[in-house]
């Protein structure tokens, strides 16, 4: 995600890319929103926040009014759950190979 926002969607993208971002960029918007859109809302908040917006550990605590450690904890299984639903999405489109 965060490359994805670096890269301003897939157009940026250049010449010598990774692996991953040759997949990504076989994803559209519409299909990364999709799978944020699938997170449960605590994890997606989070995650808008941190690689989206680029707010830190400690303002996503206090915009949400949790610890910092819970903030981390979030973060963490968000991106994982993310990443996780665009793998999905990926394989059901034959983008990406079984992980086998």
């Amino acid at each position: 995600l965060y490359l994805y926002r670096r890269l301003g969607g897939l157009e940026g993208a250049t010449a010598g890319r990774s692996a991953e971002e040759e997949v990504l960029d076989r994803f559209t918007d519409s299909d990364v929103k999709e799978a944020l859109e699938s997170l449960p809302e605590s994890f997606r908040m989070t995650v808008l926040l941190a690689d989206v917006e680029g707010f830190s550990y400690r303002e996503i605590a206090d915009i949400m009014e949790i610890p910092i450690g819970t903030v981390m904890s979030r973060l963490h299984r968000g991106r994982r759950a993310l990443q996780k639903a665009l793998l999905e999405f990926g394989m059901e489109r034959g983008l990406v190979g079984d992980r086998d």
